[in-house]
């Protein structure tokens, strides 16, 4: 007997659910860059990326610098308006302000994208 088919659903995904591995921001860009044909530019991605080590460290480890692992530590050291010592982590609004324009230009550039999917929806292209 074969498999029942169970609509577009079955059909739109290219990707097997196991393929959405790593953290929960990992997986939602991994599923738009898959599903949705998005291409993230690593110069958009890399600064939000950071921002989420940051909120990480801050949540979880209070902000405690030791607890980072050395990739990270470095990955934050490098960003104009971040202060790394033994003990904590200082935020200038020079940080605050890039942190912002990161998103800002992550969200402008979902907001076109989302776009031109819903266009491509509403005006399927024939084959």
């Amino acid at each position: 007997m074969p498999a029942p088919d169970n609509g577009p659903a079955d059909k739109n995904i290219s990707f097997s659910l196991d393929e959405l591995s790593g953290n929960k921001w990992v997986k939602r860009r991994k599923y738009l860059e898959r599903y949705g044909k998005f291409d993230h530019p690593n110069s958009l991605w890399k600064p939000v990326n950071k921002l989420i080590t940051l909120r990480n460290s801050i949540v979880h480890d209070n902000g405690d610098v030791d607890a980072l692992i050395k990739n990270d530590r470095d990955s934050l050291t490098e960003c104009p308006g971040l202060n790394l010592n033994r003990f904590e982590i200082s935020i200038d609004r020079l940080y605050v302000d890039s942190a912002v324009a990161a998103l800002e230009k992550l969200t402008r550039y979902y907001d076109k994208h989302v776009s031109e999917v819903v266009q491509r929806s509403k005006r399927p292209q024939s084959i």
